[in-house]
């Protein structure tokens, strides 16, 4: 086992744990991410009477809170994302629409990570754990930072590590009453997702708790690098938030579906044109509905009756040029 880690990726660690969106891919998440309320603040609106009933008569349990939320003020879903915001106690989750991230919980302003600990807070957390940290962990705490820099949520805090420790070692672990083996620190994870460094040979393995099942035991504890250096630089190689965010303003902007590709495409084939037409419907008054037989308490399932929507290929952006009826 290397007795420290190298003065570049030191280096290099140092810098990212003052970046208060790249010390952690959570950070990054967070900083890239937009509120539930500032999602919901931005959708598309519209104060079309149509476009209400079409929204509240879809077959959904959502379908009063989407129309809310598009001819409305968006207050119940806004109501549904808090309650889930605090179910999740202050945790941070994330869920990904298109390039968009949506943080589920209270969106928090990223901050550097916190600063290294002293020689007496470590000999505290090695007395408390009753051994010594590798050496490389134990240079990342006095040099780096207190935790919260690195994969996922960071290197554990100090407090944290210790806490896991109690929480994997105080009894048997295993579904079988294994025991956690005395050898591996959990320096990282969720749960009980971790990533744990062998304090013998300071290789890291990840623990996949769900492989128990399936492989057993032995077979849950899988090498993951190396060594803490090579864990950390493979995490250094990657992309930070403010990287990934200019690459997506160079990407050139998404091809759309015009209205000569739907005319186009319209007129290829019968059932194309049927479709369009049945499609129509949802726009129309509930006069022009009623003119053709259809309530208000049923169209937007009679709409689609006897019509079999699997068979539809739908056109894809470009398809009117493709067919050659685009214009110049």
């Amino acid at each position: 086992m290397a007795d420290q880690l190298s003065a570049d990726l030191l280096a290099r660690i140092k810098a990212r744990a003052q970046d208060p969106t790249g010390r952690s891919d959570i950070n990054a998440m967070a900083a890239d991410s937009a509120s539930a309320e500032e999602m919901i603040d931005a959708a598309p609106k519209s104060d079309d009477p149509a476009v209400r009933e079409y929204l509240e008569g879809m077959n959904s349990p959502f379908a009063g809170m989407i129309s809310d939320m598009v001819t409305g003020d968006g207050k119940q879903a806004k109501g549904l994302f808090g309650m889930i915001g605090g179910l999740l106690g202050g945790k941070a989750m994330f869920a990904s629409m298109g390039d968009q991230t949506l943080s589920l919980g209270p969106k928090c302003e990223p901050k550097p990570a916190p600063p290294p600990c002293s020689e007496a807070e470590v000999a505290a957390a090695e007395a408390t754990l009753g051994f010594p940290l590798p050496p490389p962990l134990r240079q990342f705490y006095l040099e780096v930072a207190n935790g919260g820099v690195g994969p996922g949520g960071g290197i554990y805090s100090l407090k944290e590590l210790v806490a896991k420790w109690r929480e994997f070692t105080g009894e048997p672990i295993g579904e079988r009453g294994q025991k956690w083996p005395a050898k591996l620190l959990p320096i990282h994870g969720d749960g009980w997702d971790v990533t744990c460094i062998d304090r013998d040979s300071g290789q890291l393995i990840f623990w996949d708790v769900e492989e128990i099942e399936y492989g057993g035991w032995k077979k849950s504890f899988k090498p993951e690098a190396e060594s803490l250096e090579v864990w950390l630089d493979i995490w250094l190689g990657k992309p930070t938030a403010a990287e990934k965010a200019a690459r997506r303003t160079e990407r050139p902007a998404p091809r759309q579906l015009t209205d000569e590709d739907w005319r186009v495409w319209g007129e290829q084939d019968p059932l194309h044109k049927e479709y369009l037409r049945r499609l129509d419907i949802a726009t129309m008054t509930p006069a022009e509905r009623a003119a053709i037989g259809l309530t208000e308490n049923d169209w937007s399932e009679k709409m689609w009756e006897g019509f079999d929507l699997t068979s539809i290929k739908f056109p894809t952006p470009g398809f009117a040029n493709r067919q050659g009826g685009g214009g110049a």
